[in-house]
């Protein structure tokens, strides 16, 4: 029981904190709890409890995720923008909302893990409520099929600049992930680096990239494999970004789509 209550807790604040704020706090959360592992401390009440219930990015940011699409129905404030503390409405449903959120987004996470294949749980739970908030509390369109129609106007030294980025740190988080037995350390790193999106908008996400090169490298053990991994992961983002995310109602977690969709062919091909 005391699992559920800390998760009604955590997605309200959450809602307090924003949703991107919570991720980038979750990040610094699993880098603690590696560095105290390092230092042979037991870890165990703190990765049950603290990184993977109440700092959980299917919990806090699940929490602010559903509270913002709720808020902006009733409240000065856009679907999208997670990165948007909602402490300014004062409004108690926000705030339930948000509580809920997070206790409804640790319960996808936990029945996630019963799916008859492998998939990252926190990717599925993530993409689930940010659904019911494009579908339900939303009031602006659901996606850009501007963008859909323009993709092949883009140019290729976009594409092969995000190809270059994405294979340099999956190279780089498949190896550190390999030599430290740790295989969500890249995406730990990338949480914490977010930190640099809250002072310039446009530093760009990685996670999607760090995590999928960190499956990867779990399962195969070849660095080649976390290499197009990564590359794939990032298509997928930019691609989701475009067309169900940029100038749509509520935000669907482009990261979390690229995850999980890559985590499916890792898990069930590889």
């Amino acid at each position: 029981m005391i699992q559920y209550i800390l998760a009604f807790i955590a997605g309200g604040v959450g809602t307090l904190v924003g949703g991107m704020e919570a991720f980038i706090i979750a990040g610094f959360v699993g880098m603690i709890g590696f560095i105290l592992q390092l230092a042979g401390v037991d870890v165990t009440y703190y990765n049950t409890y603290a990184a993977n219930i109440f700092f959980l990015p299917a919990v806090m940011f699940n929490g602010a995720g559903i509270a913002t699409a709720y808020a902006a129905l009733h409240h000065d404030v856009k679907g999208w923008q997670v990165t948007k503390t909602l402490a300014f409405t004062k409004d108690p449903l926000v705030l339930l909302v948000g509580c809920f959120g997070g206790l409804f987004g640790f319960i996808f996470y936990q029945l996630a893990a019963y799916l008859p294949f492998g998939v990252d749980q926190g990717a599925v739970s993530v993409i689930i409520l940010a659904l019911f908030g494009r579908f339900f509390l939303n009031k602006d369109r659901k996606m850009n099929r501007y963008n859909l129609e323009h993709l092949k106007d883009e140019k290729p030294s976009l594409w092969i600049y995000e190809i270059l980025v994405a294979a340099g740190l999956s190279a780089a988080s498949g190896y550190f992930c390999e030599v430290t037995g740790n295989y969500s350390l890249g995406f730990s790193v990338s949480a914490m680096f977010l930190l640099l999106g809250m002072i310039d908008p446009d530093f760009p996400a990685t996670h999607q990239i760090t995590m999928t090169a960190g499956y990867a490298m779990m399962v195969s053990h070849n660095i080649f494999i976390a290499i197009a991994c990564g590359i794939l992961a990032q298509i997928i983002f930019l691609l989701f970004v475009k067309v169900f995310n940029t100038d749509c109602g509520t935000h669907i977690d482009p990261p979390a789509v690229a995850i999980g969709f890559m985590s499916l062919i890792i898990f069930n091909v590889l």
